[in-house]
């Protein structure tokens, strides 16, 4: 029960930050009569395309929250792996970014 309120939690916070999608909604609504489709339809697709948008905007929020985390771990272990006169050490933290975020990957 905990996992679903969560959930939900989570999905009224996406709403709540995201801008309303005016364009999409705006085509969704121009559109539909030169297709000659019903009110009911119409409102059906809109709906189920508000939804998409905001579990769009859970995604990128966890993943906004996960580059974080990898940005608050210490890298000074992979520093002795880097020549003197090479890298940045901005240039060497987004390295080992990408590196840690494609380990992840499935």
């Amino acid at each position: 029960m905990k996992k679903i309120l969560s959930f939900f939690s989570k999905f009224e916070d996406a709403r709540q930050a995201m801008p309303y999608p005016w364009r999409g909604t705006f085509l969704i609504v121009a559109i539909a009569p030169f297709f000659h489709a019903p009110l009911a339809y119409t409102l059906l697709v809109l709906f189920g395309y508000q939804v998409c948008a905001i579990l769009e905007q859970m995604k990128r929020e966890q993943a906004k929250d996960r580059m974080e985390e990898v940005s608050d771990t210490d890298h000074t272990s992979e520093s002795e792996f880097w020549p003197e006169g090479g890298l940045s050490y901005e240039h060497q933290r987004t390295l080992v970014r990408v590196a840690m975020m494609l380990r992840r990957m499935p």
